[in-house]
């Protein structure tokens, strides 16, 4: 439609003319077109606005492209960190319940080894009690064989 305006010296006309005209300014009479014509006409008109459409859409594509895949990444990266964030919930979950565990092991090594002194004081305290037995009898022993053997030596003397 520019085209058919340049070649009829319309915009030369328009830019050539004041602001502060009086008289209006004509359209260009509308000259009619055979209907073979103009389907050739819409055709091309339609051929060109497709070019000039993929001339000015390919660099704002390209744009919504890059804008796309680092919407992706993005996303992707916050799935990569809820997914670490997960494990190192499970692994300090699995942390105190290893500490915990740990905690009832030593209350338990703890209550061994106190059963364990107990006992050991108990059989010290048994066997000095055995120790002094044996030598209670030691000495009982000792002394009625002495009586036995001192009272043959007397009547034998005697």
């Amino acid at each position: 439609m520019v085209s058919h305006y340049r070649s009829n010296g319309v915009l030369k006309k328009l830019n050539s003319l004041s602001l502060r005209a009086a008289r209006p300014i004509k359209p260009a009479p509308i000259i009619p077109i055979p209907v073979a014509t103009g389907a050739a006409a819409l055709e091309a008109t339609e051929d060109a606005a497709e070019e000039a459409a993929e001339d000015a859409f390919p660099p704002a594509l390209e744009a919504d492209e890059a804008a796309l895949e680092a919407a992706e990444e993005a996303r992707e990266e916050t799935l990569d960190a809820a997914e670490a964030a997960d494990d190192m919930a499970e692994l300090a979950e699995e942390l105190m319940l290893d500490a915990a565990e740990l905690a009832a092991l030593d209350a338990l090594l703890i209550r061994d080894s106190a059963e364990l002194e107990r006992l050991a004081a108990e059989e010290e305290s048994v066997t000095v009690a055995s120790w002094l037995e044996r030598l209670a009898t030691a000495d009982e022993e000792t002394e009625a064989n002495d009586e036995a053997t001192e009272e043959p030596a007397l009547l034998a003397e005697a």
